[in-house]
């Protein structure tokens, strides 16, 4: 019996210990982008990404996902990303030119921020006006002003679910070793049939 115990807790540890890599194997994946990757375009007025799965939202303002759109040092993003299902799409305004950096981070769901960049090339027809970019991404005000504690708050909170949940599994099988050592001591202790 205690042996059984053992063995299941020992199973227990195992599974969670080969778990991890299989739950960091599985966070979301880019499947597709608007442009783009390595593409050439002529016009562009939103930058839109699909993931292999639905993607977490955290927080009224979606501070967890962010979209930008960079050439040299100006960001060209106009908006805050808008998350849809597995969508996540942010307005731009170009400039010259040449080749632009998506940056982009969203929150598997897994649980787990997931993060990548990609460039694409962009040629406008002649005479196209020329936006001039921001110094400082288009979410970076927002984020400071509220100082993300909602999604701390959010993230703190969902670690707390993570915590609780390991815990419980340890007590669980602490308890179940206990109950076994009281068991055989029980059965140490009860008089032989032959007595």
């Amino acid at each position: 019996m205690r042996g059984r115990h053992l063995l299941a807790g020992l199973g227990l540890a195992g599974a969670l210990a080969l778990g991890a890599p299989t739950a960091a194997a599985a966070h979301d994946s880019l499947t597709g982008s608007s442009p783009s990757a390595e593409s050439t375009v002529e016009t562009v007025d939103e930058i839109e990404l699909t993931f292999s799965n639905v993607l977490l939202e955290l927080g009224a303002n979606q501070r967890s996902t962010a979209i930008q759109v960079r050439q040299d040092d100006r960001y060209f993003e106009t908006g805050c990303p808008v998350l849809s299902d597995r969508t996540v799409s942010a307005p731009v305004a170009l400039g010259g030119a040449g080749d632009y950096e998506v940056i982009w981070q969203v929150v598997s769901s897994d649980g787990h921020p997931t993060s990548g960049t990609y460039t694409f090339t962009y040629a406008p027809a002649e005479g196209t006006p020329a936006a001039e970019g921001s110094a400082s991404p288009a979410c970076s005000k927002a984020a400071a002003e509220s100082g993300g504690q909602e999604d701390v708050l959010l993230l703190g909170a969902a670690a707390a679910v993570v915590a609780l949940a390991a815990v419980g599994v340890l007590v669980a099988v602490l308890l179940s070793r206990r109950r076994s050592a009281s068991a055989a001591r029980a059965e140490d202790a009860a008089p032989s049939p032959s007595e």
